[in-house]
């Protein structure tokens, strides 16, 4: 069936461009529901030797439709590019074409012309375009996936940075309403899109910029929404930008405290009051903790527990301690901050075997004695012990 298809495809591409609405919908519709087998998507962009001419054409009649005047046949060219973007080849021809920038540059305009009903597919689309490492690298205007657009100033990669920083505040501020966890976020997948960035050089750049700017509203995020999607993209950022010991210095001397934020956005989800544990956490061993860990280990008994019920972002934040141990003043910080007695208990009480195992490690590295070494780097600490 798959390689039958490839044979319609100049059809396909035909009937994509029809004046009629409803015949170019349905063929949309037909795309975005082949689109959904992976056997269909290697077909047009697996590991051949070669991506059909015709599969480009696809690609480029799909984005011509998200600005369709009939929202149905939009929606339909969205859920196709939503898929096929999980493929490396095909994401990387659609970033090419500049299909970041255009969505981000929608999903910041607050013209009323801009459909927003399409909002959460804009934001799908970029966090998968985004996944692979390329893709990531485009949407900053570097790399082999750069827009081929006429303007490749330094202005331009600029101003698009700077527009997914602006969108980013814009629906974080959106985020202080009242709904549940279950109320539909239609801008859930910019934060995995966001966390998709910090996997480049040129993203972790863009979030320890102006200030720690956008490092400082993740943590924010993480311990004030009530959205599991959007923790997790902040979770995971955070994750991201750590793996670079690069920033652990900038954090560590941060006047404005960015270190201890960082700390109580990855701790306080991992903080426990349950007895469960064989030695529950005293308030004298958080004396030397910052004041927001404290308050929240000593808010009344009838408040909420603030372990984190979602398995992945404990993970993510687990990943993300480890990585604060891969240099000496990362441990540092973990270690002068009593990150001990909540990782104890989160260890005693946690019925993920890979998050437990995670933070067996984070505990496991904190407690090398490296300082007086001058050791910078884990596996410096790590050598010298197996001597």
């Amino acid at each position: 069936m798959a390689h039958e298809v490839v044979g319609l495809l100049p059809d396909i591409v035909e009937l994509l461009g029809n004046a009629r609405a409803d015949i170019r919908g349905g063929a949309a519709t037909v795309v975005a529901g082949y689109s959904g087998s992976e056997d269909a998507r290697r077909a047009l962009y697996g590991d051949g030797p070669t991506v059909l001419a015709d599969s480009d054409k696809l690609l480029e009649s799909l984005m011509r439709l998200l600005d369709d005047t009939e929202v149905m046949v939009s929606r339909s060219a969205y859920s196709a590019l939503i898929n096929f973007a999980i493929e490396e080849r095909a994401a990387g021809h659609v970033v090419k074409h500049g299909l970041v920038d255009a969505m981000v540059a929608q999903l910041a305009d607050k013209e009323k012309r801009i459909v927003r009903v399409l909002d959460s597919l804009r934001c799908s689309v970029i966090a998968n375009l985004t996944r692979h490492a390329l893709g990531a690298k485009g949407a900053m205007h570097v790399g082999a996936w750069a827009p081929n657009m006429a303007n490749k100033s330094k202005f331009a990669s600029v101003l698009a940075q700077g527009r997914i920083v602006q969108v980013f505040d814009a629906y974080n501020l959106q985020d202080r309403w009242s709904g549940d966890a279950s109320d539909l976020d239609p801008f859930e997948s910019y934060y995995m899109f966001m966390a998709n960035l910090a996997t480049v050089e040129e993203g972790r750049t863009l979030y320890t910029d102006n200030e720690m700017y956008v490092v400082r509203e993740a943590c924010k995020v993480l311990l004030s929404t009530k959205s599991t999607s959007r923790k997790l993209g902040m979770a995971l950022l955070l994750r991201n930008v750590l793996l670079d010991t690069a920033v652990h210095e900038r954090l560590v001397d941060s006047a404005a405290g960015d270190g201890e934020d960082v700390l109580c956005a990855c701790l306080i989800p991992l903080l426990t009051r349950s007895h469960a544990c064989q030695r529950p956490i005293e308030a004298e061993e958080l004396q030397d903790a910052p004041q927001k860990i404290r308050d929240a280990f000593s808010a009344p008994v009838s408040a909420p527990n603030t372990y984190e019920s979602c398995a992945d972002i404990r993970l993510a934040l687990a990943e993300a301690l480890l990585a604060l141990c891969k240099s000496r003043m990362g441990r540092e910080l973990l270690r002068s901050k009593a990150s001990y007695p909540i990782l104890r208990c989160a260890h005693a009480i946690e019925t993920n075997s890979e998050v437990e195992d995670v933070i067996h490690h984070v505990v496991d590295r904190t407690a090398l004695v490296d300082e007086e070494k001058g050791h910078a780097s884990i596996q410096e600490v790590e050598d010298e012990l197996e001597q």
